[in-house]
């Protein structure tokens, strides 16, 4: 068998240099995909998070609109019923009313 040369050395260097830095960008990648996974995660709960408060804003807007809504009919209802309260008011109107 004859002797390693210097290119021989320098083959096997040159080999393992390259087995350890495909090792690290293995290692790497695997970090990588868990935290691609990770963040995927978090954004899918955000996003679950951001449709869930949009949908409560619709919600608090529809309830807004129909609280004004009942709200106006009734104010006048019981300003009516208020001025009807008062005995010459009522009389009044009464009056009107019979004609």
């Amino acid at each position: 068998m004859t002797p390693p040369t210097p290119e021989d050395n320098e083959l096997r260097q040159a080999f393992a240099l390259f087995s350890e830095t495909s090792a690290k960008l293995a290692e790497t990648y695997h970090d990588l995909q868990a935290q691609v996974a990770r963040l995927t995660t978090e954004l899918a709960i955000a996003n679950g998070e951001l449709a869930r408060r949009e949908k409560l804003s619709a919600l608090g807007e529809m309830a807004a609109q129909v609280a004004h809504q009942l709200r106006t009919p009734l104010a006048t209802a019981l300003l009516y019923v208020g001025q009807l309260s008062r005995p010459q008011v009522a009389d009044a109107a009464c009056a009107t009313w019979r004609g």
